[in-house]
Protein backbone atom coordinates (compact mmCIF):
# COMPACT_ATOMS: atom_id res chain seq x y z
CA UNK A 1 0.00 0.00 0.00
CA UNK A 2 2.80 2.16 0.69
CA UNK A 3 6.56 2.95 -0.92
CA UNK A 4 6.09 -0.62 -1.99
CA UNK A 5 3.54 -0.06 -4.45
CA UNK A 6 6.61 0.82 -6.48
CA UNK A 7 7.22 -2.70 -7.87
CA UNK A 8 3.37 -3.52 -8.02
CA UNK A 9 1.40 -0.56 -9.35
CA UNK A 10 2.84 2.40 -9.38
CA UNK A 11 -0.58 4.81 -8.89
CA UNK A 12 -1.01 3.25 -5.68
CA UNK A 13 1.81 5.35 -4.25
CA UNK A 14 -0.94 8.26 -4.43
CA UNK A 15 -2.47 6.24 -1.50
CA UNK A 16 0.02 8.53 0.61
CA UNK A 17 -1.84 11.33 2.04
CA UNK A 18 0.12 15.04 1.53
CA UNK A 19 0.26 15.22 5.40
CA UNK A 20 2.22 11.39 5.25
CA UNK A 21 5.96 10.98 6.54
CA UNK A 22 7.93 9.89 3.60
CA UNK A 23 8.04 6.00 3.90
CA UNK A 24 10.73 3.39 3.30
CA UNK A 25 10.16 -0.24 2.93
CA UNK A 26 12.81 -3.08 2.45
CA UNK A 27 12.08 -6.47 2.20
CA UNK A 28 14.10 -10.23 1.84
CA UNK A 29 12.09 -13.75 0.80
CA UNK A 30 13.93 -16.88 -0.08
CA UNK A 31 11.82 -18.26 -2.88
CA UNK A 32 11.56 -22.10 -4.58
CA UNK A 33 15.39 -23.87 -3.93
CA UNK A 34 18.26 -21.30 -3.95
CA UNK A 35 16.10 -18.37 -5.51
CA UNK A 36 16.38 -15.05 -3.63
CA UNK A 37 14.56 -11.71 -3.88
CA UNK A 38 14.96 -8.21 -1.90
CA UNK A 39 13.53 -4.79 -1.90
CA UNK A 40 14.07 -1.30 -0.55
CA UNK A 41 12.03 0.96 -1.35
CA UNK A 42 11.32 5.12 -0.66
CA UNK A 43 8.13 6.92 -1.36
CA UNK A 44 7.56 10.44 -0.55
CA UNK A 45 4.40 12.86 -0.92
CA UNK A 46 4.58 15.88 -3.25
CA UNK A 47 2.47 18.82 -2.50
CA UNK A 48 -1.21 18.11 -1.87
CA UNK A 49 -2.12 15.79 -5.33
CA UNK A 50 1.44 13.51 -6.13
CA UNK A 51 3.70 11.04 -4.58
CA UNK A 52 7.41 10.45 -5.75
CA UNK A 53 8.76 6.89 -5.34
CA UNK A 54 12.17 5.55 -5.84
CA UNK A 55 13.51 1.61 -5.59
CA UNK A 56 15.72 -1.36 -6.06
CA UNK A 57 14.89 -4.61 -6.88
CA UNK A 58 17.14 -7.92 -7.31
CA UNK A 59 17.13 -11.40 -7.76
CA UNK A 60 19.44 -14.28 -7.26
CA UNK A 61 20.19 -17.48 -7.20
CA UNK A 62 22.77 -19.93 -6.02
CA UNK A 63 25.85 -20.72 -8.20
CA UNK A 64 24.58 -23.14 -10.81
CA UNK A 65 26.81 -25.48 -12.63
CA UNK A 66 27.23 -24.23 -16.58
CA UNK A 67 28.07 -27.00 -19.31
CA UNK A 68 29.27 -26.69 -22.49
CA UNK A 69 27.86 -28.08 -26.26
CA UNK A 70 29.42 -31.17 -25.36
CA UNK A 71 27.26 -31.58 -22.26
CA UNK A 72 30.48 -31.11 -20.15
CA UNK A 73 30.95 -29.16 -16.84
CA UNK A 74 32.48 -25.49 -18.00
CA UNK A 75 32.39 -24.39 -14.52
CA UNK A 76 29.71 -22.28 -12.13
CA UNK A 77 28.08 -18.98 -12.14
CA UNK A 78 25.29 -17.22 -10.30
CA UNK A 79 22.51 -15.61 -12.16
CA UNK A 80 21.33 -12.40 -11.22
CA UNK A 81 18.59 -9.71 -12.18
CA UNK A 82 18.32 -6.01 -11.00
CA UNK A 83 16.27 -3.43 -11.57
CA UNK A 84 16.26 0.20 -10.15
CA UNK A 85 13.63 2.76 -10.70
CA UNK A 86 11.36 5.84 -10.12
CA UNK A 87 7.89 6.48 -10.18
CA UNK A 88 5.29 9.18 -9.76
CA UNK A 89 1.83 9.21 -8.83
CA UNK A 90 -1.13 12.06 -9.09
CA UNK A 91 -4.50 12.05 -7.79
CA UNK A 92 -7.36 13.63 -9.18
CA UNK A 93 -10.10 13.33 -6.16
CA UNK A 94 -10.24 9.46 -6.03
CA UNK A 95 -8.69 8.53 -8.97
CA UNK A 96 -4.88 7.81 -9.29
CA UNK A 97 -2.64 7.85 -12.16
CA UNK A 98 0.77 6.68 -12.17
CA UNK A 99 4.52 6.12 -14.03
CA UNK A 100 7.76 4.62 -13.80
CA UNK A 101 10.92 3.71 -15.27
CA UNK A 102 13.16 1.44 -14.67
CA UNK A 103 16.07 0.30 -15.37
CA UNK A 104 17.44 -3.81 -16.15
CA UNK A 105 20.16 -5.64 -15.68
CA UNK A 106 20.57 -9.36 -16.35
CA UNK A 107 24.02 -11.76 -15.51
CA UNK A 108 24.13 -15.30 -16.96
CA UNK A 109 27.56 -16.70 -16.37
CA UNK A 110 29.58 -14.76 -18.60
CA UNK A 111 26.46 -12.84 -20.75
CA UNK A 112 25.05 -9.41 -19.29
CA UNK A 113 22.39 -6.98 -21.13
CA UNK A 114 20.87 -3.83 -19.68
CA UNK A 115 17.08 -2.45 -21.02
CA UNK A 116 15.02 -0.04 -19.95
CA UNK A 117 11.06 -0.26 -19.20
CA UNK A 118 8.21 1.59 -18.35
CA UNK A 119 5.20 0.55 -16.13
CA UNK A 120 1.82 2.65 -15.64
CA UNK A 121 -0.92 1.89 -13.37
CA UNK A 122 -4.44 3.54 -12.34
CA UNK A 123 -6.34 2.97 -9.13
CA UNK A 124 -9.83 4.23 -8.21
CA UNK A 125 -10.41 4.88 -4.64
CA UNK A 126 -13.11 3.89 -2.53
CA UNK A 127 -14.92 2.29 -5.94
CA UNK A 128 -17.67 0.41 -4.22
CA UNK A 129 -18.88 -0.61 -0.57
CA UNK A 130 -18.06 -4.22 0.66
CA UNK A 131 -18.77 -5.82 3.61
CA UNK A 132 -17.34 -3.58 6.18
CA UNK A 133 -15.62 -1.02 4.25
CA UNK A 134 -14.75 0.30 0.69
CA UNK A 135 -13.42 -1.50 -2.04
CA UNK A 136 -9.93 0.43 -4.15
CA UNK A 137 -10.24 -1.15 -7.93
CA UNK A 138 -6.67 -0.62 -9.86
CA UNK A 139 -4.70 -2.37 -12.79
CA UNK A 140 -1.49 -1.84 -14.33
CA UNK A 141 0.93 -3.01 -16.84
CA UNK A 142 4.35 -3.59 -16.33
CA UNK A 143 7.40 -4.68 -18.46
CA UNK A 144 6.77 -2.45 -21.71
CA UNK A 145 10.17 -1.69 -23.17
CA UNK A 146 12.50 -3.13 -25.95
CA UNK A 147 14.03 -6.61 -25.67
CA UNK A 148 16.87 -7.49 -23.32
CA UNK A 149 19.52 -8.79 -24.84
CA UNK A 150 22.20 -11.20 -23.56
CA UNK A 151 25.01 -11.98 -25.83
CA UNK A 152 23.23 -12.75 -29.35
CA UNK A 153 19.91 -13.55 -28.05
CA UNK A 154 17.25 -11.08 -27.20
CA UNK A 155 14.30 -11.64 -25.63
CA UNK A 156 11.16 -9.85 -24.97
CA UNK A 157 10.36 -8.23 -21.25
CA UNK A 158 7.76 -10.25 -19.43
CA UNK A 159 4.44 -8.28 -20.04
CA UNK A 160 2.89 -8.05 -17.25
CA UNK A 161 -0.71 -6.78 -17.16
CA UNK A 162 -2.49 -6.80 -13.22
CA UNK A 163 -6.34 -5.61 -11.95
CA UNK A 164 -7.42 -6.49 -8.30
CA UNK A 165 -9.17 -4.57 -5.76
CA UNK A 166 -8.36 -4.28 -2.07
Amino acid sequence: QGSEALFQNPAALGRLEPESASEVSVGYAALLETSYQGFAAYARPLGRNGTLGAGFLHISQSAQTGYNALGDESGRFTPLDLAVGAAYAHRWGGVMLGAGLKLIRSCLADLSGMTAAEDFGVLFRHAADMGEGPLDIGASVSNLGPPLKLGETADPLPLRPRAGGL
